[in-house]
């Protein structure tokens, strides 16, 4: 029997079936910009390697600072070395290089160097005013300013040194995702588009996330009964310049910070932050007054925001990767330039790689990949941040 209805007809009236979802056609992600740092090096240093191993070698200049290291008082014979007692820095010199002791201005011109025992000898207060100086307890630093021969000099005098270049090596690891969608499925129309494509679209940005947590957070392993590689990132090869703020992170540790990272190579560095560490970075700012974070407009697909510092500028990127008690007050600072990523294959999506007479289609990204790092003393971490401070 039909059912009436009397007055005017509302959508309460019709069938649920009659009415037309209105549904966007776009599905919105979660963290659809999951992986700055990948994405940051494929554009700047990518760089094709032809082993799952791949080396490079690492140098640097020959060492300007050095210290006494014995009880000298004002004698003429000198002991270089890296602690109180220690030999082993007399090969920092050689004859007619000029040293510095900093906290009494004496300058000493090096005559002989008995690189057997790590002494030298030395004309004192060359120039300058003889002062005693006793490292034997604690090591008094010393700055090399330079050889100064006479006119006239011979080629003989003249002696060689050098640093050995060092050797530092990773290993490709192998990602895959796959995407698995049954026939019906994907020959479905679906608000939002096809859900083959859309799965392909999700898996996507999850490799990506996934090589980024490896260039964060991986460590360098060869498993030979399994015949796996993983690669070692960030963290893994960065020693030098480690530092933790143990609390609010103030303007003072933050600079601190930067004048370390900044001692060697260029002068711009991009800083790898948690959200949380982007807030505490936004609070000195905002107390500071004169320290302004300003928005960088580039085409490498990632935001960035500037940091000046009177040491360098830092390039800022939000990392929502860096979370967790533990890695959510981290900040990574690179030097991108000194960082590589490295393919064997890049991030590929095959397609249907199912068997003929499989009622799904089955299509995997696979990526092989790893990272690169160059002179860690160049990058800096900060650690254990649970906050911004002003002061």
């Amino acid at each position: 029997m039909a059912t009436v209805i009397s007055g005017a007809a509302g959508t309460f009236d019709v069938l649920a079936q009659r009415l037309v979802v209105d549904m966007s056609p776009k599905i919105y992600l979660l963290e659809p910009d999951s992986a700055p740092l990948t994405v940051l090096l494929n554009k700047l240093t990518k760089e094709k390697a032809e082993n799952p191993r791949y080396d490079w070698m690492e140098d640097e200049l020959m060492p300007n600072w050095t210290n006494i290291t014995n009880n000298a008082g004002t004698g003429t014979t000198i002991t270089l070395g890296a602690s109180a007692g220690a030999t082993g820095h007399a090969k920092y010199v050689t004859k007619y290089s000029l040293i510095k002791v900093p906290s009494t201005g004496e300058v000493m011109l090096v005559t002989a160097v008995n690189e057997s025992t790590g002494d030298i000898t030395v004309t004192r207060g060359y120039g300058t005013d003889v002062s005693s100086v006793d490292g034997s307890s604690t090591p008094e630093p010393v700055v090399i300013i330079g050889t100064a021969f006479a006119e006239g000099a011979a080629g003989s005098e003249l002696t060689h040194h050098t640093t050995k270049q060092t050797g530092n090596y990773n290993y490709i690891q192998i990602f895959r995702e796959p995407v698995k969608v049954t026939r019906t499925a994907a020959l479905t129309n679906m608000y939002g588009g096809k859900l083959r494509v859309t799965e392909q679209a999700k898996k996507g940005i999850e490799i990506l996330r996934n090589i980024e947590n490896a260039f964060l957070y991986g460590v360098r392993y060869l498993d030979s009964s399994g015949e796996r590689r993983t690669t070692g990132g960030a963290l893994y090869f960065i020693s030098t310049n480690s530092t933790n703020i143990g609390g609010s992170l103030t303007y003072t540790q933050l600079e601190n910070f930067l004048r370390s990272v900044f001692r060697y190579g260029r002068q711009r560095k991009f800083l790898i932050a948690s959200p949380l560490v982007m807030s505490a970075l936004s609070i000195i700012a905002e107390a500071r007054g004169s320290v302004r974070l300003v928005p960088k407009a580039t085409s490498y697909g990632v935001s960035i925001r500037q940091w000046s510092s009177p040491h360098g500028d830092i390039m800022l990127l939000k990392d929502v990767n860096l979370t967790g008690s533990t890695y959510g007050g981290y900040g990574i600072c690179l030097e991108l330039e000194e960082c590589g990523f490295r393919y064997m294959q890049d991030v590929t999506l095959e397609t249907n790689v199912q068997n003929p007479a499989d009622l799904f289609y089955l299509d995997v990204y696979t990526a092989m990949v790893g990272f690169e790092l160059h002179n860690e003393q160049k990058h800096g971490v900060m650690y254990g941040i649970s906050g911004g401070s002003g002061s």
